[in-house]
């Protein structure tokens, strides 16, 4: 799975999902990831990747991304998280 740290979900919202709605941000705890994360390069920067399925237990919230008028997003703050 595919993660993002706090700055680096605007680029990537931006590039892969601008103007999309009824998306959602998992924050994650990573102490609490039972399977093996990875940061791997990609565009330029290291990206986390969950290699197996993600426990619940790991989720700590779930939060709305609503996309803005212009197909833009406000990252919200999010708790300790990837």
């Amino acid at each position: 799975m595919h993660c993002s740290t706090h700055r680096q979900i605007d680029r990537v919202a931006s590039v892969f999902f601008k103007g999309q709605q009824d998306l959602v941000i998992l924050c994650i705890h990573p102490s609490k990831v039972q399977a093996e994360i990875r940061y791997e390069s990609a565009a330029g920067d290291n990206y986390p990747h969950i290699y197996g399925a993600l426990n619940l237990e790991a989720v700590c919230e779930v939060l709305d991304l609503p996309s803005k008028a212009d197909g833009s997003f406000e990252i919200p703050e999010l708790p300790g998280a990837l």
